[in-house]
C-alpha cells in the first residue's frame, strides 16, 4: 500500500472525510497521521525508544481536527513596534542633520549605534576640528628649485 500524499488525500476524500482534509490543508495533521485516523493505514509499533509527546501531539491535533475538543485560540496579533524616537533623541538627529554628519545620523536611525555614542562622536570631533584650527599651522616648504647640472655633477 501506498502512503504517498497524494494518495491519501485522494482515498481521506473518496471516504469523506473532509474535517481530516482541511487539517492537513491546515497544516495541523500530517497525511499519514489523518489516514491512520480514519482507519486506510495503521501506524508500525514503537521501538521503544524516544518520547511520547510527539504521540500526544498527534493525537490532540486530531481531536481538534475532528471537533472534539474546541479549537485553539487564534494568535494574538503582534504588538507593533514603536519607530518614533524619544524628543531627546530626535533632538541629537536634529542637530546632527544641521551639521551634515549623516553618516552619524544613519547609524542611529538604523540602531547600530546609540544617540548618546553618536553625540559624543559629534563632540570628539568637533573639539578636534577646533584645536586644529586655533593652533598655528606651520608654513609649507619652499620648493626647491630643479638644478640640472646638479645632476651632471
Amino acid at each position: 500500500m501506498s502512503t504517498s500524499v497524494a494518495y491519501l488525500t485522494k482515498r481521506l476524500h473518496d471516504i469523506g472525510r473532509h474535517d481530516l482534509l482541511s487539517a492537513i490543508d491546515n497544516g495541523d495533521l500530517s497525511a499519514y497521521a489523518a489516514a491512520e485516523a480514519a482507519g486506510l493505514i495503521t501506524r508500525s509499533p514503537a521501538q521503544g525508544g524516544g518520547s511520547g509527546n510527539q504521540t500526544r501531539r498527534r493525537h490532540y491535533a486530531l481531536l481538534r481536527a475532528t471537533g472534539q475538543v474546541p479549537p485553539l485560540d487564534p494568535k494574538p496579533e503582534p504588538a507593533p513596534t514603536r519607530s518614533e524616537f524619544s524628543p531627546a533623541t530626535r533632538e541629537i538627529i536634529a542637530r546632527l542633520v544641521e551639521t551634515g554628519r549623516t553618516d552619524l545620523v544613519l547609524a542611529v536611525t538604523e540602531r547600530r549605534l546609540s544617540p548618546s555614542a553618536a553625540l559624543r562622536i559629534f563632540e570628539r570631533r568637533k573639539r578636534q576640528h577646533v584645536t586644529k584650527t586655533v593652533t598655528e599651522t606651520p608654513e609649507p616648504k619652499k620648493p626647491v628649485p630643479f638644478d640640472p647640472a646638479a645632476l651632471i655633477g
